[in-house]
């Protein structure tokens, strides 16, 4: 969330001792966990325009302006901020905690500059289970009655209906949280994307989503998915790499014994939360 006030405590852990980039998808958590982890520090979010001009005139000037402990959110928008944070961390023993929502041009910029000063955590919505507390091992105590088995039961048809994006889980009716997912669709999966990558076709893009949807799970055929939506080989393929890219979707490749064939075979396409399909109205199968 890009609220300060947390909704539920999260699972993922931080080296408190050591800077951080933080990436995950729009909405999933990145800024709330930050904040609520390090109240002291200054934060800033490269989403305000002003911030953001002034990190690309200024990106050095810009990092001592925060401090010696800070927070930076959305840094992808400006990749060479990179450079002024490792003079800040190796000159001045700053404590810089960085957000990004996506990788282009974000984690080479990182490699070059930041290798061994920062850690990198990848960050997902939600897990089942994660608003609920600390995770425990209560599976191996004494078995659940039947009714709270099939209060779990519908609470499991909820996740997979509409997904894990912590606004969206504590939304309470699947018609509220639709109605959240669809505003992020037109908000966050849609015109940021476009803006983010530099992409200039809203009706390729959501092609592109629609028909990804409908092939979860399946090969990625780059020719099939561009066929589909009416675009040219390199746009599909420019298209899914930024969905990639944005933390969007991830491909899982196959097992074989050769690693080069794990590379070679072609790749199975998912979403990183079951909210995305659901906010383009494609359905799970049953």
């Amino acid at each position: 969330m890009e609220a300060s006030t947390p909704l539920f405590n999260r699972w993922l852990s931080i080296d408190p001792a050591k800077s951080a980039l933080l990436i995950g998808p729009r909405r999933c958590g990145k800024t709330t966990l930050l904040r609520q982890r390090f109240p002291g520090h200054r934060y800033a979010t490269l989403d305000d325009l002003d911030f953001l001009d002034w990190a690309v005139r200024d990106p050095k000037g810009f990092v001592s302006h925060l401090g010696p402990r800070c927070i930076i959110d959305e840094v992808q928008r400006s990749p060479k901020l990179t450079i002024a944070v490792k003079y800040a961390i190796d000159n001045e023993g700053a404590h810089v905690l960085m957000t990004g929502s996506s990788s282009l041009g974000l984690l080479d910029a990182a490699a070059d500059s930041l290798a061994g000063r920062v850690r990198l955590y990848e960050m997902t919505p939600a897990c089942w289970g994660e608003d609920r507390g600390a995770p425990t091992h209560e599976i191996f105590g004494a078995l659940p009655d039947p009714p709270a088995l099939k209060a779990a039961a519908r609470e499991l048809d909820e996740v997979l209906a509409c997904g894990l994006f912590p606004e969206v889980l504590t939304t309470e009716g699947r018609e509220a949280r639709l109605a959240l997912l669809n505003d992020y669709r037109n908000t966050y999966f849609m015109k940021d994307l476009l803006q983010m990558a530099n992409l200039d076709n809203l009706e390729g893009l959501m092609a592109i989503y629609v028909n990804a949807c409908r092939s979860l799970g399946s090969h990625l055929e780059v020719s099939h998915f561009a066929r589909e939506a009416g675009l040219s080989f390199p746009t599909a393929k420019k298209y899914l790499n930024t969905l990639v890219q944005s933390q969007l979707a991830f491909r899982l490749t196959g097992y074989h014994f050769g690693p080069a064939k794990r590379i070679i075979k072609a790749a199975k396409t998912y979403f990183a939360d079951n909210g995305i399909p659901a906010s383009f109205r494609v359905p799970l199968s049953e």
